[in-house]
Order: C-alpha cells, then sequence, then structure tokens
C-alpha cells in the first residue's frame, strides 16, 4: 500500500524544478504531501475550538463545496481538551517525582552518552501543551469524514487501531457531555493557549509582541530555560499536590494517554516514518496561516522543540508512571512495580527516544538536526530595515522605530516616576543625602538591604510619612475622618502605588542600559532572602542593578555578573519609593485589612497579587501603556531587538577590533553589548537587528572590515590595517585564522572577494619614495639612503631601520650608524603610523615611553613582544616585528644603568612626556643622612619620616610603572603589598632602591632648617 512521502522525489522534482524549492523543502517534501490540496483548510483543522464554538465551525471551500466541522464535534473537542489537561496535570506530577539523574538521561538523545542537563518544566510550557491539542484536535476533525475525503483533502491514512481508540475517546466524551459526571471547566485555559501559541510561529519576524514570554531567539530549545531561571520562575514547580480525577474523567484522561503513546510509538515494518501521524502533523505546523506558504528552516525549529519536549513528557509518563492506569483494558503498572525503575527508563530510551531510532521521536530529532544545520549555514532571516536616513527603522513587515522616540521616552518615564513619587510623598520633603548612602555588596543576610543598614538612617524613615497620614490629603480627600480612614482615599493611594510600581519598572528598564530579557529583570529582589542574594544595590549615589544570570552560561557554564547603573535622578525617587513610600502602603493596606504586594521582596512585584513577581506578560503591557503614542507601542520584545539594533549601527566605532565575531576579553564592547542583552556575542550577531538588506551572515559589521581599493586592486582589511595576499588560500586563511569568521559568513565574503579585480602579488608596485596614505592600511616609517645617488629608483629603501643602518656600512664612513641620521646620511620618508605613534623615545633618559599606558619599557626584546603583544595594543605579524626593529635602532639605558646611583635622585627632575603622574613625598631631616622616600603618607610615616615630624609633598612626583619596578625611576619592593586607594589614586608601600631618584613633574617646597 503506497503511503504519504513516498511518492517518487526524482518525478517531483522534474516536474517543478529543483530551483523552485528549498533545501528544507526537498528534504520535507511537504509541497509533495500537499501537492493540489486545500492548504487553508488544513491548517483551518489544526486550531483549537474557541469557547463560544458552539456551532458548526466553517474550515474553508474545498471544489466550491463548503467544509465544515460540525457543532457536534466543536463540543467534544471542548470536553476532551480538558481530559488532555487533566492527562498532563498528571505527567507533571510524575516528572516531579522523578530523580534528577533519570531526568538526565531522558533528555540525552544520545545512546550511552550522559547529558548533564535535567528535563524538567520550561517557562514556556502552556505554549508547548498547545501543539499537542491542536495535533489532538487536528486528528479527531479529520476522523469526522468518511476515508476517502480524509485521502483527498488530507492525504492522511489513520491506522485502524488508531481509529478503534479514537472512537471510545469520543464516546467517553459523550457519556461526559450528557452531564453524567459533572461538567466541562471553563476553556479559558484553553483560550490563553491558543492565543499564545495559534499563529506564534507564522510570518513572524520578531518575537511576538503578545504573551507569555520575550521568546528567545536561541534555536537549540533543549537546554531547558528553567534551569537557569530558579524553581520560582517555572510555572508549576513547586511540589504537585496532583489527585487523580474520578469517574469518567479518570477514564477520559487515561483514554487519551493511551492514545498519545499510540501515536508516539508507532512503528512501520518498512521503518519508514512518514506513515506516523505525528510526523504528517510536523508538515501541517508548517503551514503559516496567513499566506498559506510553507515555514522556513528557522521558524520550524521552535515547533520541533516543543513536540520533542511532549514527546519526552510523555515517554516518562509512559515508562515510570507514580500512578497506575488501572481503567485502561489491560492495566499499565506504576513504577514501583518495577525492580529497577532505571533500567525500565533505560529501556524505554534506547527503544524510542534516541537518535537514529525508528520511530516518530527519532524522525523529528532528525528533522530539526537537519533544520539547525540550515539555520547555521544561511543564517537567521532579517528583520530589520533602516531608512535612507538612518533616523528610523521598520522591524518585521510594520513595528516602526524613530531614534528621537527613545530619548524622549525615556526622559518621560524617569519624569513621570519623579512627579508621582512626589505627589505620594504628600509635600513632605527629606532630606536624604545619596552620596553618603553605604551599602554592603557581601552581606547575605535574609531580609536585609541597604534600607536596613543603621549607618543610612532609613530604616524608619516611612513613620514620618505614616504620622502625616492623619493631617493629609491625597487628590483633595483627608486620610481620616474622625478616627475613622477614608476608603476611597486609601484605595486611591494604593492605586496610585501600584501605577507607580509599574512606573518604575518601565523607567529602570529603559534607562538601565541594554535591555535584558524577560525573565532577568522581572525577577530582581531588593531584599536578601534565605535561599537567594538580593539584585538592588546603592553605590556612589546610584542605585546599581546586578543579575548573575547570563543565556550564555547554559553553553559554557560560566558565570555572569550583568550590572546595570540607573541615573542619579531616577535613583533619587527609586529610593524616597523602595525606602518610604512602599512601606506607607503596607501600612494602609494593613489598616484596611486587604492583602498587598508591598510586602514581597521582588522590586517588581505582579500589581494583581497573583503572582509573587512581575510576569513577562505584564512588563509588556507596562511598556505598551507609556508607549501608546508613538509610531508603534513596544513591547519587551521590540524594544530589546530596537535597542540592540541601535547599538550595533551607532557604537559600532567602539567594536573595532581584530576578532568582531569571536572577542576573547570580557572588555571587548562586543562581549559587553551581549552580555548587556544576556547572550553570547554570537547570537547578538547573527539573531538580533538582522539588516534585511544584506545576506544574514553579511551584515554591515562585518562588511565594513574589508574594503575594495580600485586603484591599487587590493583588498584592504581595516581591522588588522594590512593588505590581504590574492588567493582564495590566502583569503581563507585570514578570515579563519585572524578573524575566526567560518561557514556561510566566511562563503559569502570569499565570493564577494572573487568579484573584485585584483592585481597579482608578484606585480603589486613597492614604492620607493612617499606616497598618499592609502584609507585602511597601516602607515609605516620608511627610510631612504641620502648617499646613493640620487635617482629614486636607485636609492637604497626600506622600513627597517636596522637594515638602513647596516646600509650604511656599504659607503665606507667613518662615524658610528648611530649619527648618521642625525647627519642626514638617510631619512624617513612616511610619517609612522597611528599605532607607533603611541611610542616616543626620550633621548635625554635613553628610555622608550608608551603613551598609550603611562610607562615606559623596559628595555629588552622579550619584555617588548610581551607589551606589545597585550592589550590595549594587540599587535601581531609584520607591525609587531616592524615596532620591535624600531626600538632596537634607539640608544637606550640598559637595566643595569637605570639602576645605578644618581646623586639628584632626591631633586625632582623634569616630567618625562608620556608618563604617568603620581604624588609622592620625600624626608626633609637633616639630623641624619636620611634615604627614604615613598609614594604614600602613611608609607613615609611608617619608614620614620614621623619621628621628625618634616615631609614635603611633590605634587608632580612621577613613578613610570612603579609597581612593576620598572622604567628609569624604577623603585624596588621591600615586600609587595596589596594597593588600595589614597584620594583616588594608587598608593604603595615602596622602598627607595640603591641610587633609584624620584622624579617630580610639580613645584616641591623643602621647609626651612629649624
Amino acid at each position: 500500500m503506497k503511503r504519504p512521502f513516498q511518492s517518487t522525489q526524482t518525478d517531483y522534482v522534474a516536474l517543478t524544478g529543483a530551483s523552485e524549492t528549498t533545501p528544507w523543502l526537498q528534504h520535507t517534501r511537504w509541497a509533495e504531501l500537499f501537492r493540489d490540496r486545500p492548504l487553508g483548510i488544513i491548517a483551518s483543522t489544526a486550531k483549537q475550538p474557541a469557547s463560544q464554538w458552539s456551532r458548526n465551525y466553517l474550515l474553508g471551500q474545498w471544489k466550491g463545496f463548503p467544509m465544515w466541522s460540525s457543532a457536534e464535534t466543536e463540543a467534544q473537542l471542548q470536553i476532551i481538551l480538558h481530559g488532555l489537561d487533566l492527562m498532563f496535570d498528571r505527567a507533571r506530577a510524575t516528572l516531579d517525582r522523578t530523580p534528577y539523574i533519570s531526568r538526565c538521561w531522558l533528555n540525552t538523545f544520545a545512546k550511552d552518552a550522559f547529558w548533564p542537563h535535567g528535563f524538567q518544566v520550561i517557562p514556556s510550557f502552556k505554549r508547548y501543551l498547545a501543539i499537542w491539542k491542536r495535533f489532538i484536535c487536528f486528528v479527531f476533525r479529520v476522523l469526522q469524514y468518511p476515508s476517502w475525503q480524509r485521502k483527498e483533502v488530507y492525504n492522511l491514512r489513520l491506522g485502524s487501531k488508531e481509529i478503534k481508540m479514537m472512537q471510545h475517546v469520543l464516546y467517553l466524551a459523550v457519556e461526559l457531555q450528557l452531564g453524567e459526571d459533572g461538567h466541562v471547566s471553563d476553556s479559558s485555559d484553553s483560550e490563553d493557549d491558543e492565543s499564545c501559541c495559534q499563529d506564534c510561529h507564522y510570518d513572524w519576524e520578531i518575537p511576538p509582541d503578545s504573551d507569555n514570554t520575550d521568546i528567545d531567539q536561541d534555536i537549540d530549545t533543549s537546554i531547558d530555560d528553567a534551569e537557569e531561571l530558579g524553581e520560582e520562575q517555572i510555572p508549576g514547580s513547586e511540589e504537585s499536590h496532583f489527585h487523580l480525577p474520578n469517574g469518567y474523567w479518570l477514564q477520559l484522561s487515561e483514554a487519551l494517554f493511551q492514545l498519545s503513546m499510540m501515536f508516539w510509538t508507532h512503528q512501520d515494518p518498512a521503518g519508514n516514518m512518514s506513515s506516523s501521524a505525528i510526523i504528517y502533523y510536523t508538515a501541517v505546523m508548517g503551514i503559516q496561516q496567513r499566506s498559506l506558504t510553507f515555514n522556513s528552516a528557522y521558524n520550524s525549529t521552535s515547533e520541533l522543540a516543543g513536540l520533542m519536549w511532549i514527546g519526552r513528557l510523555l515517554f516518562l509518563e509512559y515508562a515510570l508512571p507514580v500512578y497506575s492506569y488501572a481503567t485502561l483494558a489491560y492495566e499499565w503498572p506504576c513504577r514501583d512495580h518495577y525492580p529497577s525503575q532505571p533500567d525500565r527508563l533505560d529501556a524505554i530510551r534506547k527503544k524510542y527516544l534516541i537518535r537514529g531510532c525508528y520511530t516518530p521521536f527519532g524522525e523529528i530529532i532528525e528533522l530539526k538536526a537537519f533544520a539547525k544545520s540550515i539555520v547555521k549555514r544561511e543564517g537567521i532571516p532579517g528583520n530589520l530595515s533602516w531608512d535612507p536616513d538612518g533616523q528610523s527603522f521598520t522591524i518585521g513587515h510594520d513595528t516602526t522605530f524613530k531614534l528621537s522616540e527613545f530619548c524622549a521616552t525615556h526622559c518621560k518615564a524617569i519624569k513621570l516616576v519623579r512627579e508621582r513619587v512626589d505627589e505620594m510623598m504628600l509635600g513632605l520633603e527629606m532630606d536624604i543625602d545619596i552620596d553618603e548612602i553605604q551599602d554592603d555588596l557581601t552581606c547575605r543576610k535574609a531580609g536585609w538591604s541597604f534600607i536596613q543598614d543603621a549607618k543610612n538612617k532609613l530604616a524608619d524613615t516611612w513613620e514620618r510619612l505614616a504620622d502625616t497620614l492623619r493631617s493629609s490629603s491625597f487628590r483633595g480627600k483627608p486620610f481620616i475622618k474622625g478616627t475613622n480612614w477614608q476608603v476611597d482615599t486609601c484605595i486611591a493611594y494604593l492605586n496610585a502605588g501600584t501605577e507607580l510600581s509599574k512606573l518604575t519598572f518601565a523607567a529602570s528598564h529603559l534607562s538601565g542600559g541594554l535591555p535584558g530579557r524577560g525573565t532577568e529583570i522581572a525577577t530582581i529582589r531588593y531584599i536578601n532572602t534565605t535561599l537567594a542574594v538580593r539584585n538592588v544595590f546603592f553605590r556612589g549615589g546610584q542605585i546599581v542593578i546586578i543579575i548573575s544570570y547570563n543565556k550564555a552560561r547554559a553553553s559554557n557554564n560560566y558565570a555572569f555578573y550583568i550590572v546595570r547603573y540607573l541615573p542619579r535622578e531616577l535613583s533619587q525617587s527609586l529610593l524616597r519609593y523602595i525606602a518610604i513610600i512602599r512601606p506607607v502602603l503596607g501600612f494602609i493596606a494593613k489598616q484596611l485589612e486587604v492583602p498587598h504586594w508591598s510586602k514581597s521582596e521582588f522590586f517588581f512585584p505582579d500589581p494583581q497579587g497573583k503572582n509573587r513577581h512581575l510576569t513577562s506578560t505584564q512588563a509588556s503591557g507596562i511598556l505598551r501603556s507609556l508607549t501608546q503614542n508613538l509610531t508603534t507601542p513596544w513591547t519587551l520584545s521590540s524594544y530589546r531587538q530596537a535597542a540592540l539594533a541601535i547599538a550595533k549601527r551607532y557604537l559600532s566605532t567602539l567594536v573595532e577590533k581584530s576578532n568582531f565575531y569571536h572577542p576573547t576579553e570580557a572588555t571587548n564592547p562586543l562581549r559587553m553589548f551581549a552580555a548587556g542583552a544576556g547572550h553570547h556575542p554570537r547570537m547578538l550577531l547573527t539573531s538580533y537587528a538582522i539588516d534585511k538588506a544584506l545576506p544574514s551572515r553579511l551584515q554591515p559589521e562585518l562588511l565594513e572590515i574589508f574594503i575594495y581599493n580600485a586603484r591599487h586592486r587590493i583588498v584592504i582589511c581595516v581591522s588588522c590595517g594590512s593588505m590581504i595576499q590574492p588567493g582564495a588560500k590566502s583569503f581563507y586563511s585570514h578570515l579563519n585564522s585572524v578573524h575566526c569568521i567560518t561557514g556561510s559568513a566566511c562563503k559569502a565574503l570569499l565570493e564577494r572577494f572573487q568579484t573584485y579585480e585584483l592585481c597579482p602579488f608578484d606585480k603589486l608596485h613597492i614604492p620607493t619614495e612617499s606616497v598618499a596614505q592609502i584609507p585602511g592600511l597601516t602607515v609605516f616609517k620608511g627610510f631612504r639612503c641620502n648617499i646613493c645617488p640620487e635617482t629614486p629608483r636607485l636609492s637604497y629603501f626600506t622600513i627597517s631601520g636596522n637594515k638602513i643602518r647596516d646600509h650604511l656600512a656599504v659607503h665606507n664612513m667613518d662615524i658610528a650608524p648611530i649619527l648618521a641620521e642625525h647627519l642626514q646620511r638617510f631619512q624617513s620618508y612616511v610619517l609612522i603610523s597611528k599605532r607607533q605613534d603611541q611610542f616616543t623615545y626620550d633621548s635625554g633618559q635613553q628610555v622608550i615611553v608608551c603613551r598609550l599606558c603611562g610607562t615606559c619599557l623596559v628595555p629588552k626584546q622579550a619584555s617588548w613582544k610581551s607589551h606589545l603583544w597585550a592589550e590595549p595594543h594587540r599587535m601581531k605579524g609584520n607591525e609587531l616585528r616592524l615596532t620591535v626593529e624600531r626600538f632596537l635602532s634607539y640608544e637606550l639605558r640598559t637595566v643595569e644603568a637605570l639602576r645605578q646611583w644618581r646623586a639628584d635622585r632626591k631633586r625632582p627632575c623634569r616630567p618625562i612626556e608620556g608618563l604617568t603622574m603620581y604624588r609622592g613625598y620625600i624626608c626633609t631631616c637633616t639630623e641624619v643622612q636620611c634615604q627614604e622616600d615613598a609614594r604614600s603618607y602613611a608609607g613615609s610615616w611608617e619608614e620614620g619620616l614621623g619621628a621628625y615630624e618634616r615631609y614635603v609633598s611633590l605634587e608632580g612626583m612621577q613613578a613610570p610603572d612603579i609597581l612593576h619596578g620598572q622604567g628609569p625611576h624604577r623603585l624596588s619592593f621591600g615586600r609587595r603589598r596589596p594597593i588600595s586607594a589614597n584620594n583616588g589614586r594608587g598608593a604603595g608601600r615602596v622602598r627607595p632602591g640603591h641610587g633609584a631618584h624620584v622624579a617630580g613633574g610639580g613645584k616641591a617646597v623643602r621647609r626651612p632648617e629649624g
């Protein structure tokens, strides 16, 4: 018997043309499966029934005739969906009682390789359940049609055993529908599931505005987000109190579980999984509801991952149920029945859940892996387009953002918080010096925050506002009349507090740097708890929000701290809010004996009181309400995309690094952008703010690294400041080795380079005289011999100082090569580069000074190379070699000479340009021949200067690299100590070395003798 997906692909490709389908569609063969069939009807069949669907449901038109789903079927689906809720509640109870190691094995698709990430409930749990609910609705709607119509319209054949089980489920639904065993509960949950899932992957180019979470762009969802969020953020993660239903509801839920496992355990004698109803449904999920086209590989991975999550949950219930299934024809035992539960789980896992097994789950693993390989090769589809003026851009189809709106909204949010705080302070003025507030970032005591610190005197300040309530009014109405609290006024004040709480979230989110993920920003604590440390601190007159969660930690297991400083104006308003207004809200609520969120440890509690903290949906609603007058109201996801788009475009000058796509230092701005967004740099560059005008793997930040010079016919790497040698091998080596650019990005650049007309390497012209600077190339210093014939082509020319001096020996001069330059026997032709300009030679002290670091270099080649290779210079290759050769051309004092005693070491010598200035102290006593000096007043006192009570301050003292004992003014340590702060300057205890001297750039006045 011919089954779906078994048509000859060669014939189909011959008919349609290989160029008309993508690799994804060629692999899945969805177009062949649904050829000449109504995609609109098929997609509509997979919708969940709404609560008001008590009548016939029109699926669409087929050959001029309408296709209906009967009102009876729709009513039965309502009951079946409630039975699925009971089934999943039971499966979740089983998951709660399963050990961590077993859940890790359940989450491992390799046969014997253990993966230490436990399977557990995740924030997108409802969205995943909705996928399975839609599948069940689909098969039951299809069942109502005769077999010939199922074949003609849907191209689907259901197995006889599956049909028999589905008819039994319908029988139980009819019994419940007749009211013999209770009634169906409100189906509002189903509506929520439908709204959050029905179109969540149809035609979307940014994470959907509505609904559950700030949907992550990460393709690999096998690592549960919940693992990083903590137990409190997982829906239903608390210890389950599940109880088995009774009567027909129990029978229905168990029958639905048996039917579900019949679909999941389907096996074909020939190993062809195209006969599975679940695999067929993956094609149904691939139909876009609005455009009736097929999803790309990228848009398919999320729902495939959700289907896999459902499969693992049901297989756990199938292998190790907590409760036995006693209503089935053959009773299914509970987990206590098995002598070894790990062996039971291992047997089921290896049969149905590992990669390469002949089951629907194994087929879905391969589909998802193939989709991810396409996404990795092609990149994520673009979702952003900038206007020509660069002042606005569009995300998705119609979500428009203007740069002017960002600044205005930022100021508006801070202003609204300040105004609302002033209003709720009821005219009470409190002088709180925010610069004097202290905080201990290491205190982990439960219930503690900087508010409770006695030094800050903030713990009882709210009582002053509470005392004024008796004589104050709010919005023209008094709080108290006689001895009675006025409920209307108090409720209005509490509602104003709720609005203020929402505004504090909006202002903090908009002004706290790059926006974090919804699951991070909504769970901020300002008070320590028994299990968690707070996230809100006060430092330097500003509120600091520190979050340790980072999405990248799931893959590298490294902990990062994301620090967000709030503006001083906002910090002052928030301080009055949490120290004064929020306790007063709790006081008023206590007087009215009503529950209130003010006692919550979360900075942004749920204003409705249903959850412990603000949800992502509520957070999006707050931003949408604040920005409702803008061109496009903002949500968490859209604002996140927009903020990152602006950062990538207008802060690009901060990320001029050689390894743009593979930063190695934590201080790299690109890594800081990614950390601010809670992601790995790779995700920032490949998943957020992807410009539609360019391929996803060839975005502006990558294109701008390489430029083509048509005059000289060369490709220039701006990041390295050098030309790339022509040739595919040289190009590939440079992209891969230097910039770590691989995959489709490397391929796209190589194809781009091949379009250029390049000059062969052996024909490149080497200039013998000064030429105009070529944009993008580093400018080096060149030398020409003036003794050679004046004809430029015959004159000796080099960029090496050593080589020009060696060349002068050919002319048999009787002067030292070092004097040749002063006597103009040779001259430099080209100005030094901007990097080399960071180093200067001091001929008086005979040392090399690094202007960028403010230190002098130890006169050794090994030390030079180490200094040049490290940050902030990061020199390598020819640039490093030429710089070292330049240093070798200088006459430098040796390390031993720098350490020799000098008679004038107590006298401030002239300042050395480029060296860091320090404050120093010297002893001016005359009773003894004292040789003490120090950079620390405490150190000078400690060394005996205090015995004479005479010292003088050298305001301009210079100690180049004094902490490392380097430089011409080297001071050696008696012993090393940590450096402490001293008025903003580094200070350390030092002893003078033999003959070391202190250089001073300012005036030093000795005190008169006696």
